[in-house]
């Protein structure tokens, strides 16, 4: 709930640099956050669909954008100021609102990403956080893409069914969530590239709370 100018809609990570700064002048010592998992539409911290994943609604939009090396005259930029007017100007927070915007917005960051280099998911920076994720990684990235994509929570409909064997299982479920998969992979690809900027930005975070002597509690 704490945000500033350059927040789109909600408080972001990098959002707490400010805070941290501020703590450390003052000599506050520990900074508690309620859970940042990601919950999808609900907005009730408790209501995680991973205990892994992390939340796209407080991601820094401008900093993906920065960091896939976007134009300053993009237009991805631009609708970014644009959700950024629009989302602020609300006295409260519209949390529904401004997750349809970030959801918007990074799948437009990643499709450009993706234009301009066809082989970015094996990048080692992408390919080392998926393989070093991939225990919660994979099966987060498939279940996002299959119940999204069939927009139906009940996975006995959805096209793809485990046999129940857990080897067998888990060189299939391997399989679909390769980036690289032909159905599936493109989407998979975006929750990867969603979570690698996420897991960037708290990182930062997190490393900026150690050199300023503030504790970053859970």
């Amino acid at each position: 709930s704490l945000r500033c100018n350059a927040s789109v809609g909600i408080g972001e990570f990098l959002d707490l640099e400010l805070l941290m700064r501020w703590a450390s002048k003052t000599r506050l010592r520990m900074l508690q956050l309620l859970p940042v998992n990601d919950t999808g539409f609900d907005p009730s911290p408790y209501g995680a669909e991973s205990v892994f994943a992390l939340h796209p609604v407080y991601i820094s939009l401008d900093a993906v954008a920065d960091a896939i090396d976007l134009p300053a005259d993009s237009p991805i930029r631009a609708e970014i100021g644009q959700a950024r007017a629009e989302l602020n100007a609300h006295e409260r927070i519209d949390y529904q609102a401004t997750l349809r915007w970030k959801l918007h917005l990074l799948q437009q960051l990643y499709d450009s990403a993706t234009q301009q280099d066809e082989q970015l998911l094996t990048r080692a920076c992408y390919s080392e956080f998926y393989e070093l994720n991939a225990e919660w990684l994979c099966a987060y990235a498939l279940w996002k893409t299959l119940r999204n994509s069939t927009d139906e929570w009940d996975y006995f409909k959805w096209p793809v069914q485990l046999s129940g064997d857990e080897e067998k299982d888990a060189t299939l479920l391997r399989e679909l969530s390769s980036p690289a998969h032909e159905s599936y992979g493109k989407q998979v690809g975006y929750y990867v590239f969603m979570q690698k900027h996420l897991h960037d930005q708290l990182s930062r975070i997190a490393e900026l709370a150690h050199e300023l002597g503030v504790v970053l509690k859970g």
